[in-house]
């Protein structure tokens, strides 16, 4: 045993301060780890290999792994293990760092009775690890991996095996590092007697089965029982490889037959994954296809509905055309009396009830304000053509002038929308009914029962004049509701002044509300507008036939905006970049283009 010397302790820990540097005649810098540490009980050799292998170690290791090697080399020697077996154990200190960087710990390194010769095969074999895991969980099967590799070469040793013997056989320790890491068993398989080739057409088979570990850990023992076996009848490795065949052949039929042979549960619950597997990917190929086709179907516009009604207007004589008294008139009202007439309903019922209604004084005052409008709009009901131009630079400038040039927009070539927006319609139901109705009420208050006539005669003139804006149910609706107000209008004047018409203006009058007779709507006289409609949501395969687009889900979005619908349908039309990929198969299902119209 080594016995330490307390004077010597005493220099020893003098020269190992700071103190020694200030006896070289050198300022005193930051001590080294082993300088901070009690080291007197070991030799200068010792703390030199000790030195050696904390100095390959990571920052945050080095105090840890230091003091550990400290206190085990002092329990070595005081246990009275000779100096020179304890450089022996420290004698590869780049293969002892490494081992140590895995399982970050040294308490192994003086514990253990594995010569120094074959610390690099165990590294090479230790060293192989999953790159994937928890740290802690690795570690820990690294180290189980350590002892048990150890406990095999130990057993090896005392069998008779010489290190040159475990190191040559082993090799490089690729292969089996790899194999001992894919079957997580490596006591069994560090017995065997197989060259390198061999085991690495056998490393190469497990890993092409891709099954449990323990079914892998199976299949190596069983090939490895089969070269065993060639190799003791004399058969050379290259012949063993050659007759064993394709690699990837074997591993095929080794990973059926174990699958053959796992529980029914095992291979039900596969089964199902598999099912659902193909379903999910049939699901999303079928998805894809229909978001493909739905994201490149364009309408084709063959023909302008809203140019076609310009045409119309434009041929007729310009003498002949009512809107521009119409427009003239309007023109004639200021924009303060516009935003009244549109906005006030005290005004609004003044003009409709009359005299009865208490607003009726400032209904007065209002048509009196605007009298030359109102004879303007009395000479455009003479006119048998409204004569409307959607696209007409004058209609334009006036609709700008008032703030509302979005009907002249939304009535460009290639509308957003399906829509066809009416702004003559928006101003002779706003404004000139109302005025009518107004002037109406006055006339007949005032006994003027010839002012009457002319005024009712010229409500129905321009309700003619509403339907012709666009040929469609929806203008022949609302004239169907003008004329039955004027109806009822003539009907109330008669009950309260029964004497103010001639048997001349009755007979008239019912002659004008015979012409105008109130008619269904018949959607066969409306086809254009329902090609129209179509031609903007559906593409045209040139035989009368489409598919859905996402033009028309914008369309059909905003008209469910536009009327205020109560329908509940986010779904179909959902904001964001996921609109065309959730409403790809919702659209699907929609009728095509033959079966809509």
């Amino acid at each position: 045993m080594n016995q330490s010397n307390p004077s010597g302790n005493i220099l020893r820990k003098i020269l190992q301060s700071p103190v020694s540097h200030l006896l070289r005649g050198r300022i005193t810098g930051k001590q080294s780890l082993l300088e901070r540490i009690d080291i007197s009980p070991i030799s200068d050799n010792v703390a030199t290999a000790i030195d050696e292998i904390i100095t390959r170690m990571p920052r945050l290791l080095k105090s840890k792994i230091t003091r550990q090697l400290v206190k085990d080399c002092k329990e070595q020697l005081q246990k009275g293990q000779a100096e020179k077996q304890l450089l022996e154990k420290l004698s590869d200190p780049e293969n002892i760092a490494a081992l140590i960087r895995k399982f970050r710990t040294a308490d192994w390194v003086l514990d253990s009775t594995i010569p120094s010769r074959l610390w690099p095969t165990i590294n090479n074999i230790v060293g192989q690890k999953k790159r994937f895991g928890r740290r802690r969980k690795k570690i820990a099967k690294g180290r189980e991996k350590f002892d048990t590799v150890c406990r095999s070469f130990q057993g090896q040793l005392e069998a008779g095996r010489s290190p040159e013997e475990l190191a040559e056989k082993h090799g490089d320790a690729i292969s089996i590092g790899e194999l001992i890491n894919e079957t997580r068993s490596p006591g069994v398989l560090l017995d065997h007697e197989l060259p390198e080739k061999i085991v690495s057409v056998v490393l190469d088979v497990v890993k092409r089965t891709h099954l449990w570990p323990n079914e892998k850990s199976d299949t190596a023992r069983e090939l490895f029982a089969h070269f065993t076996d060639g190799l003791e009848k004399g058969k050379s490795t290259d012949q063993l490889i050659k007759e064993f065949g394709s690699p990837r052949t074997s591993a095929k039929l080794i990973r059926r037959a174990c699958l053959r042979k796992r529980p029914l549960a095992w291979r039900v619950w596969r089964r199902t994954w598999q099912s659902s597997v193909a379903m999910f990917g049939f699901l999303m190929v079928l998805w894809v296809v229909l978001f493909a086709r739905f994201v490149v179907a364009e309408p084709t516009i063959t023909f302008d509905l809203v140019q076609e009604y310009d045409d119309l207007s434009r041929a007729i004589p310009v003498e002949e055309r009512a809107w521009p008294l119409y427009r003239e008139g309007m023109s004639k009202i200021s924009k303060e009396d516009y935003k009244e007439l549109r906005g006030s309903n005290d005004l609004f019922f003044g003009m409709y009830e009359g005299p009865e209604n208490q607003n009726w004084p400032e209904a007065k005052k209002f048509l009196a304000k605007n009298k030359a409008s109102i004879e303007l709009f009395l000479a455009a009901s003479t006119r048998s053509q409204l004569g409307f131009i959607n696209r007409d630079a004058v209609n334009r400038e006036w609709f700008e002038c008032l703030g509302w040039a979005k009907g002249y927009e939304f009535n460009s070539p290639y509308p957003i929308g399906s829509d066809i927006s009416l702004p003559a319609t928006h101003y002779l139901s706003i404004v000139v009914s109302r005025m009518f109705n107004g002037e109406i009420h006055l006339a007949a208050s005032k006994g003027d029962g010839e002012r009457s006539i002319k005024l009712l005669l010229a409500r129905l003139s321009m309700s003619n004049h509403y339907r012709q804006a666009c040929q469609s149910p929806l203008t022949q609706m609302w004239l169907n509701n003008m004329v039955s107000y004027t109806s009822k209008n003539i009907v109330e004047l008669l009950k309260n002044q029964p004497e103010i018409f001639t048997d001349n203006h009755l007979e008239t009058l019912f002659q004008k509300l015979f012409a105008m007779n109130v008619i269904n709507p018949d959607p066969k006289e409306h086809e254009s507008a329902i090609e129209d409609f179509l031609q903007k949501t559906y593409t045209d395969d040139g035989h009368g036939n489409g598919r859905f687009t996402s033009q028309g889900c914008q369309i059909i979005e905003k008209i469910i905006d536009d009327y205020e619908l109560d329908l509940d349908l986010e779904w179909l039309f959902p904001a964001g970049i996921e609109y065309e990929v959730l409403t790809a198969p919702a659209v699907a299902l929609i009728a095509d283009r033959k079966e809509m119209k």
